[in-house]
């Protein structure tokens, strides 16, 4: 008995994928082709791009490090040839990204200065403006219901570019009308303040509210 649980055990182990695998390491440069990057195990230290480390299919894949020709180079997690997972993109002059990435943008990342301070945010794939993230919104009706939305018509609804906190705009940014004035200025819980820049048909008037008719409410 003992003896046939051996042999089955020896079949099992040489004829099934191991469940953990060692990922293949090595060496590539990246290859511009025809406008299409593609990486290659042979290269040129000097005028190329290396990747070292883990590979699949021919690609980054795993933990590795790939340095560039300008001194920056990106340390930590690949997926199919993208930076995607935890990784520090440092460059020359001392500034670091350094966080989360997927399919080789920036996901949740802190930016730092050269001296270690917070200098820029991503939140979920947006940068965060002054600690808010930008974004576009919609003003218009749905059900009879003004409101802010996050998709809308370019030429028929009000369009709002800028500072988002709550689902409305808070901070800075620009609101567009459908006749295509303008209003730059400070906004709090999706309403405009009272100053800011209104540009009317190609000349502009600094200070100047939007007109009545056209504040907004929004429920």
């Amino acid at each position: 008995m003992k003896q046939i649980l051996i042999i089955t055990f020896a079949f099992l182990l040489f004829t099934t994928p191991l469940f953990a695998q060692v990922q293949e390491s090595g060496v590539l440069y990246l290859w511009e082709i025809s406008e299409e990057k593609i990486w290659k195990s042979f290269g040129d230290d000097e005028t190329q791009q290396k990747y070292k480390g883990e590979i699949k299919d021919g690609k980054p894949d795993g933990l590795g490090i790939r340095l560039f020709l300008d001194g920056t180079k990106y340390m930590g997690q690949w997926q199919a040839g993208q930076k995607h997972g935890q990784g520090t993109l440092s460059f020359a002059d001392g500034e670091k990204l350094t966080g989360e990435w997927r399919e080789d943008k920036e996901w949740n990342i802190i930016k730092y200065d050269a001296d270690g301070r917070l200098k820029d945010k991503y939140v979920e794939g947006v940068k965060l403006v002054n600690n808010r993230k930008a974004g576009v919104l919609f003003f218009r009706q749905e059900q009879d219901i003004w409101g802010w939305y996050e998709s809308g018509d370019e030429v028929k609804d009000y369009k709002y570019v800028g500072e988002v906190e709550n689902g409305k705009p808070n901070g800075w940014g620009l609101f567009t009308y459908p006749s295509g004035e303008m209003y730059e200025g400070e906004y709090k819980d999706g309403k405009n303040s009272r100053t800011g820049q209104l540009q009317l048909s190609g000349w502009e008037k600094r200070s100047r509210r939007v007109p009545r008719k056209q504040t907004l409410e929004c429920h």
